[in-house]
């Protein structure tokens, strides 16, 4: 339904995304609904915005203290399932809903940075999935710094800094590009927000890349 109602009129999604959205988000929220959601994102052609659809419409038909306990138990029910999900697919899935709820509620995950930044830490045997989790943290904590950052206190921020801006260093290569350009973004969110050490790393990997460049 998601899928074929994107080529309609607006009125016409409406409704489809309603329908959806009355079956997969019915207050109060559970993890069978939580793992709906996942299969739906799974569907060809449906993916993460879909799910920002049902949540912007949700939080509109609801009200904003039903959204944020739907939003909260979205969060609890994602971080519960991926460590136990050995299928990197699925934990892809599960990542991708959180990255949503990011986009949409920011603060709704502010209460987890602090599990999202050690998902940056990657050993150097590493598998696929500690290459889905850090790729994932990375966006994800791009999309919340600035709300943690509002109401965090200075020492909160300087030691978050500093945490994250070596972690994400250590990622600037070797990784992907996928990893690399996640984390650089994040990166300068963390310079832009929180500030400390992360500005000279960047400073210090822009250096490195025009090296290269002079020598190509």
């Amino acid at each position: 339904m998601l899928r074929r109602s994107h080529n309609e009129v607006q009125q016409v999604r409406d409704v489809v995304v309603g329908a959806v959205e009355g079956v997969l988000l019915p207050p109060p929220v559970s993890d069978v609904h939580c793992g709906l959601l996942v299969q739906l994102m799974g569907k060809t052609g449906v993916g993460g915005t879909a799910l920002r659809d049902l949540l912007r419409l949700h939080k509109a038909n609801r009200g904003d203290q039903i959204f944020s306990s739907s939003v909260a138990t979205l969060v609890e029910c994602s971080f519960a399932r991926i460590p136990s999900t050995h299928d990197v697919r699925v934990a892809a899935l599960w990542t991708l809903l959180l990255e949503q709820v990011g986009l949409e509620c920011p603060a709704a995950l502010n209460f987890k940075i602090h599990d999202l930044a050690r998902w940056l830490c990657v050993s150097d045997v590493h598998s696929a999935a500690q290459i889905l989790l850090a790729r994932q943290a990375s966006r994800i904590l791009t999309d919340i710094l600035p709300s943690w950052s509002a109401g965090a206190e200075s020492a909160a921020r300087d030691h978050l800094s500093h945490q994250l801006s070596h972690a994400l260093d250590a990622l600037l290569g070797g990784h992907g590009s996928g990893l690399t350009r996640a984390a650089s973004e994040c990166l300068c969110a963390v310079n832009l927000h929180l500030g400390g050490v992360a500005g000279k790393l960047l400073w210090r990997q822009l250096e490195a890349a025009f090296q290269v460049l002079t020598e190509a």
